[in-house]
C-alpha cells in the first residue's frame, strides 16, 4: 500500500521540498566582559576618574574573565553557568583556581550594576527596612564603611538579605556571597586595592565615602523586592 506522499508522486503531483535542519550544537559557555551601564571615558565621578575606571574594568576585570575561560576550557565546567561552576568548584579540591576566578567574574559583573552616575536615593520602603535593621539609613552607611575599613587585606563588603533580614557581610579575597547559605546579594563594594589605588593610593576611607555617593539604590530596591518574593517560596 502506497503512502499518501507515494500516491501524490505517482500521479505527478509536485511534492513540497523537505527542509532539513542541522542538529542544535551546544556551544561552550564563555565569560565575557559586560558593557558598563555608564560611559567608560567619563569615569564615574566622584568615585572613579576615567583612568581608574579603565584600569579596573579593562585590565583587572578583563583579566579574570580571560583567566576563567582558560581554566574551564576542556573541563567538566566548560558548558556551565558561572553560578553553577562556583557551587560545584567550591566542593572540589582541584577546582580552587577555577572557583577564585569565576567568583571574581561574578563579583565584578555585580559590582558595576551597583552604581549609577550621581547615585539614586533609596525608596521609602527600603529606607524603612534599613532603619529597622541598622537604626537609620545614615547608620547603615556608617556601619558599611566600618566593615570596609576593618577588612584586612583584600575582599568585598555586601549588603545582603538572609532569612528576610538585612545584614552586612564581608568576604575575603574573591569570596562570593552566593556561596553563603540563603543569601541574596543586594549591594557589593570591591575593596581590593586595584579598585581604588590609582585615585586614592592608601586612602580607602575616601574611596568608600565617594562610592556611597554613586550607589544605585533603585537597583538595590529592585533586588530587595525580588529577594523577598523568592523567600516566600
Amino acid at each position: 500500500m502506497l503512502s499518501r506522499l507515494g500516491c501524490l508522486a505517482r500521479h505527478g503531483t509536485r511534492l513540497p521540498a523537505l527542509v532539513l535542519t542541522r542538529p542544535t550544537l551546544v556551544t561552550r559557555r564563555i565569560h565575557t566582559l559586560p558593557a558598563l551601564p555608564y560611559p567608560l571615558e567619563a569615569g564615574l565621578l566622584p568615585v572613579f576618574t576615567p583612568k581608574q575606571l579603565n584600569l579596573h574594568y579593562k585590565k583587572h576585570h578583563l583579566a579574570v574573565v580571560q583567566n576563567s575561560n582558560r581554566l574551564i576550557h576542556g573541563t567538566k565546567y566548560e558548558h556551565m553557568d558561572t553560578e553553577i561552576i562556583m557551587k560545584l568548584a567550591a566542593g572540589d579540591a582541584s577546582g580552587a583556581a577555577i572557583l577564585n576566578q569565576c567568583a571574581e567574574v561574578w563579583n565584578h559583573d555585580f559590582f558595576w550594576k551597583c552604581m549609577t552616575p550621581g547615585g539614586s536615593p533609596p525608596s521609602k520602603n527600603l529606607e524603612h527596612h534599613l532603619a529597622v535593621h541598622f537604626q537609620s539609613f545614615e547608620e547603615f552607611q556608617r556601619r558599611f564603611k566600618m566593615h570596609a575599613m576593618s577588612l584586612f587585606g583584600s575582599g568585598w563588603v555586601w549588603l545582603v538579605l538572609r532569612d528576610r533580614q538585612l545584614e552586612i557581610l564581608t568576604t575575603v579575597q574573591g569570596g562570593c556571597p552566593l556561596l553563603h547559605r540563603d543569601v541574596h546579594p543586594l549591594l557589593g563594594l570591591d575593596v581590593w586595592e586595584h579598585a581604588y589605588y590609582a585615585d586614592y593610593e592608601n586612602r580607602r576611607g575616601d574611596y568608600v565615602d565617594n562610592w556611597l555617593k554613586v550607589v544605585d539604590w533603585k537597583g538595590v530596591d529592585e533586588r530587595f523586592n525580588k529577594a523577598l518574593e523568592d523567600d516566600q517560596w
